[in-house]
């Protein structure tokens, strides 16, 4: 794993390096006792439910060993299927959010062409300096915190991100060029998002 900015992740998925997920989905209809079991791949790491607008549909994210798919479950059909391909960025935040109706959803992805993550320089790029200018003072005490230009080059590379619309056909259309992006939200109507950075 990854420590950096106060998160762990995990290199191979872009996802959390210790994350909580369910193993399994059934489906049981109000009032009845039967429940139906969802067939997915073996070894299932679920997470990031979200149900549709409409309840039709539930999206969850599926980690697999390169890395995170969005599937999309059919409530009536008791069927779950991919939407992606492993491409969500999962470092920070649910990456997808769904648009209002059967339009899809909006998601945070891995940008394409990133290449290897930054390596570390065997020499050092310049001295480490620290002043206390004389005076004890309290120090607080964070975890993996950005402490060199690797840590901050590597931060750009592990948070950097698209917007995509992925189509529930499973079609993925990159909205944006790749930047730092915390979260997406999707306003109630659908016709704007908020991206916070």
């Amino acid at each position: 794993w990854v420590a950096i900015a106060g998160i762990k992740l995990n290199p191979n998925t872009w996802g959390p390096a210790q994350e909580s997920s369910y193993k399994g989905i059934a489906v049981r209809p109000l009032g009845e006792l039967e429940s139906t079991s969802i067939v997915l791949p073996a070894g299932a790491r679920i997470r990031n439910l979200r149900w549709s607008y409409d309840s039709r549909y539930l999206a969850f994210t599926l980690t697999q060993a390169t890395g995170i798919e969005l599937w999309v479950l059919d409530v009536a059909e008791a069927k779950a299927r991919p939407l992606s391909a492993p491409l969500l960025n999962g470092v920070y935040n649910n990456p997808c959010h769904w648009l209002p109706g059967s339009e899809g959803l909006i998601c945070k992805v891995r940008p394409e062409g990133m290449g290897a993550p930054p390596a570390e320089p065997t020499a050092p790029v310049g001295p480490v300096v620290e002043s206390s200018q004389g005076r004890v003072a309290a120090t607080r005490t964070y975890t993996n915190l950005l402490q060199s230009p690797h840590d901050e080059a590597l931060f750009e590379y592990y948070f950097s991100a698209q917007v995509a619309h992925i189509s529930l056909d499973g079609q993925v259309t990159r909205l944006d060029d790749p930047s730092l992006i915390r979260n997406v939200t999707v306003s109630p109507d659908g016709e704007w998002l908020l991206r916070s950075t």
